[in-house]
């Protein structure tokens, strides 16, 4: 609570590509007063994003060099799909399209990757981490589309 309380950022956002990152969610908005996030919300924007929920392991796989969450989030700093407008990526948008991609893509992937191994597994006998995310107060732009 303290450290929260000394923030002056007007604008925040936090990412976080790990294993039960979702309870992070529930401890950084605890840790955020009621006054304080009504504050927050109507002078800037803070908006947080997370791989899994607080029950959830994150998945990696090899062939993408990081986390299913991480290449579907650099997908949408990069501009892919609905995530940006008119050449800027905002962090709803973002938020949005990482919600929206990120089971699907992580499906995908291990539906490629049980194929491959043909062990008998089932896609059934996993579950697919769903991201969480918080969002309070003004949209802001996080990125530009496109740029490397």
């Amino acid at each position: 609570r303290t450290a929260t309380a000394k923030l002056q950022a007007q604008r925040i956002i936090v990412l976080v590509d790990a294993c039960r990152s979702g309870a992070l969610i529930d401890t950084l908005s605890a840790g955020l007063d009621r006054r304080q996030l009504k504050e927050v919300s109507r002078n800037s924007g803070i908006h947080l994003l997370a791989a899994t929920q607080r029950n959830q392991d994150a998945i990696e796989f090899d062939q993408l060099g990081h986390g299913a969450f991480t290449y579907i989030l650099m997908a949408a700093l990069d501009g892919k799909s609905e995530a940006q407008q008119h050449g800027v990526v905002m962090a709803r948008s973002m938020i949005a399209y990482v919600e929206r991609r990120l089971p699907g893509f992580m499906r995908e992937q291990l539906e490629k990757l049980l194929a491959s191994q043909s062990r008998g597994a089932q896609l059934d006998s996993f579950t697919i981490p769903l991201p969480v995310a918080m969002s309070r107060g003004s949209d802001f732009a996080v990125a530009r589309a496109g740029r490397k």
